[in-house]
């Protein structure tokens, strides 16, 4: 009876945030903490306002970056020193093309093809801890290493052909598979599980289930989004899934649960012309069914200090940006910014949304209303 009480006032009382002023509502369940955020943020004796300033652009729509040979930016990645490295295949030659920190063209590697040391296609690709460039393809399934050069370092084969993978700081690996998406067909979903590794590519843990309609089986779908995303800082995996509400989980790089993040959130309603594009591009648009509002978010990322980003639907106060709710390192919602970064709407959400911030930097890919790529490098501050 004594423990249940205890447990009881642990529940229901507030505690105070890192020494702050500010109470925070904050649960334990299973040994998981949960942090309820509410509509508006919580206001900490830390700086928590963020603002920014732009630096530069990499523009494909400029004279001096098509020089270079860069027609396209599919993705891009960020070294520890600031180098920005793009990549396109729809580059006849090379595929990577390197950046220094203030935007100055350094070189270009990475061949087109399937001999040694070449790239014919990849699933995903990013810098590591150990600032090497790590390419992952899934046909067949290796993760190929390259150096800042991009000479080939090593390379890792799988037995599994997963639909993505990742080096983690620890040695693990996260995957989101398998490729052969018909071995997870059911009557009405495709799912696709989001597991750990550990250094021998043997499964230590399932996190989440990425699920989405089959459309060949299913005889009335739910438009969505399909918002099923992961960012990963230097500690921690944080995954928001739209089947979860507003609830983004939180493991160590072990895959043991640490947090969940629960938020409160104004509904954005989903606007005639999504749907009526939708209609027109999907040839499954008779077994669709609208439901009112977008899901709570489009996407997340974190930075290298383990705070998090979500992007809303919420238009921002510029064309192309959208409202972004900031959670500190403990999952406290701290604030709000108006952000642009290339994403899709409508037709289906991205793995990940094309923002970094590292080093006091934010990278956000964007796109012109033309289809122009282009990276904007801004400084950030709190205050």
């Amino acid at each position: 009876m004594k423990k249940l009480i205890i447990l009881g006032f642990f529940t229901l009382s507030f505690i105070f945030c890192g020494g702050n002023n500010a109470i925070v509502d904050r649960t334990e369940e299973n040994n998981v903490e949960i942090i309820k955020n509410h509509i508006e943020p919580y206001k900490l004796n830390k700086p928590n306002n963020l603002t920014i300033r732009i630096l530069f652009f990499i523009d494909t729509s400029s004279t001096l970056i098509t020089k270079t040979g860069l027609m396209d930016i599919q993705d891009f990645v960020v070294d520890s020193e600031g180098n920005i490295y793009c990549i396109s295949l729809k580059n006849r030659e090379c595929l990577i093309f390197k950046f220094d920190k203030n935007g100055k063209f350094i070189n270009s590697f990475i061949k087109k093809g399937r001999g040694p040391g070449e790239i014919d296609k990849y699933s995903n690709f990013q810098i590591n801890t150990e600032d090497e460039i790590e390419i992952y393809q899934a046909r067949p399934p290796k993760l190929r290493f390259f150096n800042k050069k991009g000479k080939l370092i090593r390379e890792k084969f799988l037995e599994i052909s997963y639909i993505r993978a990742f080096t983690l700081k620890n040695g693990n690996y996260l995957a989101l598979g398998p490729h052969n998406l018909i071995d997870t067909l059911d009557e009405n979903s495709i799912h696709a599980p989001l597991i750990i590794l550990d250094s021998n590519l043997e499964k230590i843990k399932e996190l989440e289930i990425r699920k989405w309609p089959n459309p060949m089986g299913a005889k009335r779908m739910k438009y969505s989004e399909h918002v099923f995303q992961w960012s990963i800082s230097r500690k921690n995996i944080f995954i928001a899934n739209e089947n979860r509400d507003y609830e983004i989980l939180v493991y160590d790089l072990d895959g043991h649960p640490m947090r969940k993040i629960q938020k409160e959130y104004k509904p954005v309603n989903i606007p005639p012309e999504i749907k009526d594009r939708f209609k027109k591009a999907s040839r499954f648009a008779d077994r669709i069914s609208f439901p009112k509002q977008f899901c709570p978010f489009q996407g997340i990322f974190t930075d290298d200090k383990g705070k998090l980003f979500v992007a809303t639907y919420e238009k921002g106060e510029n064309p192309g940006e959208y409202i972004h709710d900031i959670f500190n390192d403990s999952g406290v919602f701290i604030g709000r910014k108006s952000l642009n970064h290339f994403g899709k709407t409508g037709y289906g959400a991205p793995f990940s949304l094309s923002a970094i911030l590292k080093n006091d930097h934010l990278y956000c890919l964007q796109e012109d209303d033309i289809g122009y790529k282009k990276i904007a490098v801004y400084k950030i501050h709190w205050e």
